[in-house]
């Protein structure tokens, strides 16, 4: 599940189809992980919330397994397909990166980067971190690892399908492996910051934190 860190809100989450809870711990972390099976095609919902502009931040450990086909989602947050989405994907033993943005006429667009982290089918704990404010920054096992400088900036709307696990494409693969620790800040986060992510620590900067994963459906501070 999901757990809301913030200091004025109460976001929530809801599991579907029996992803299994109570795993393995991420390093550094004493959350336990959820397991996802692709074969049942388990993933989170995270409720509806409407962001910003004033930067934002994705921080997720994870543990890919070799059964992940290119597009399945670490996460995809939007309004359906070609609606508004962030994503985090896998891409060819990749981890990719994606904000597709529907235009006021309906047309869509998107800034894209498919091969940005390698290797990360290995069955082990990879810890990402997307900070996004005027440009990209993708830090990797609590350091920096890249920058996108005309990576684009989401939409501030309300999106509803804020999927973990799952696209909002569906004829996309599911995710097969472990997430842990999910975390949402409405705020850009500096690499100290991340560095204490990475390292276990609690990061209070931002008004809505979800803290994933536990062996509950809504777990609140």
């Amino acid at each position: 599940s999901i757990n809301n860190l913030g200091e004025n809100a109460s976001l929530t989450c809801q599991l579907y189809n029996n992803p299994t809870l109570g795993q393995e711990s991420a390093p550094y972390n004493s959350n336990q992980s959820i397991n996802f099976n692709g074969n049942n095609y388990q993933y989170v919902n995270v409720k509806p919330y409407t962001s910003n502009d004033n930067g934002m931040t994705f921080s997720v450990w994870f543990k890919a397994t070799s059964q992940n086909s290119s597009w399945s989602r670490i996460f995809d947050w939007g309004n359906g397909p070609n609606s508004n989405n962030i994503i985090m994907f896998i891409n060819n033993g990749y981890l990719g990166f994606s904000i597709c943005q529907t235009e006021p006429n309906s047309n869509f667009s998107s800034y894209q980067v498919n091969n940005v982290i390698p290797n990360v089918l290995n069955n082990q704990w990879n810890h990402v971190t997307w900070v996004l404010n005027g440009g990209w920054k993708i830090y990797y096992n609590g350091k920096l690892f890249t920058t996108f400088d005309q990576g684009w900036y989401p939409p501030s709307i309300e999106r509803t399908n804020n999927y973990i696990g799952k696209s909002n494409w569906s004829s996309d693969p599911p995710f097969w492996g472990n997430i842990c620790d999910f975390r949402f800040y409405d705020t850009m986060l500096n690499a100290n910051q991340v560095q204490g992510l990475y390292y276990g620590y609690k990061i209070y900067s931002g008004q809505h934190t979800y803290q994933g994963c536990y062996n509950d459906t809504s777990v609140r501070a």
